[in-house]
């Protein structure tokens, strides 16, 4: 028996039981605590416990820390993290919500988009404030290696890291902007391979569209990734 324990499972429940509740659903869930898991014991997704499914190898989070207890037994580390900064490194792997629990849900990597995508349009829907902080000592492999991966891609004309971390997080994580001039999917991919690499260290790392608002601005204060300079043609000269 799945007995709710805050009022983003009691959501849940009636999405489960009501389709009409789902929205109200989703845009909770972007913007409530989750929690995620590492352990070398289970499937491992950028150092996330996984679970296989026929979608792939899908990162499993939960909507209260109990719950990692009672799915998968003890871990050696849980993190809690943001809804909607969590779900931007799943656009490609999907997520499964609470495996194994009778308040089950599994999201292809498609929906997770659609999940992004939609609540990002809708009006009224808040979020909470983003601290965002040039680090002194830049973490040189991370830079190195973000650098490499984003090079490939000529659709990108810049990218910035940050420290960023929300009031309610107790641990910052590493947010990279991008200037893309393109699909974002592939860029995405890239970042998520340089996530779970070594160089990314114990600190999560998510990126984000750079665009021209307030945080897009102040994501290109961030520590220099990579500034590709504009094409240009050699004058002709004459015969």
């Amino acid at each position: 028996m799945f007995e709710p324990l805050n009022a983003l499972e009691q959501a849940l429940m009636a999405a489960v039981a009501d389709p009409g509740a789902r929205p109200a659903f989703t845009r909770m869930l972007l913007e409530a605590e989750l929690f995620i898991a590492q352990q070398a014991e289970h499937i491992a997704l950028g150092h996330v416990v996984a679970t296989s499914l026929e979608q792939g190898d899908t990162p499993c989070v939960f909507t209260a820390r109990e719950r990692i207890g009672e799915a998968v037994g003890p871990v050696a580390t849980v993190r809690s993290l943001r809804g909607r900064a969590l779900f931007e490194t799943l656009r490609l792997s999907g997520a499964h919500i609470n495996p194994g629990l009778d308040c089950s849900v599994v999201y292809s990597p498609r929906e997770v988009g659609q999940i992004l995508d939609s609540v990002a349009d809708q009006p009224g829907v808040s979020a909470e404030q983003l601290m965002l902080a040039r680090p002194k000592e830049p973490p040189e492999a991370l830079v190195q290696a973000l650098a490499a991966a984003l090079a490939a891609h000529r659709q990108v004309r810049g990218a910035w890291l940050m420290a960023a971390k929300r009031a309610s997080e107790t641990e910052p994580a590493w947010l990279v902007g991008v200037d893309v001039d393109g699909p974002w999917a592939p860029i995405s991919a890239a970042i998520r391979a340089v996530a779970a690499s070594p160089d990314a260290g114990d600190r999560l790392l998510t990126a984000t569209e750079v665009k021209d608002d307030s945080l897009g601005r102040a994501l290109r204060g961030g520590v220099p990734i990579l500034a590709k300079l504009p094409l240009t043609r050699s004058p002709r000269l004459p015969p």
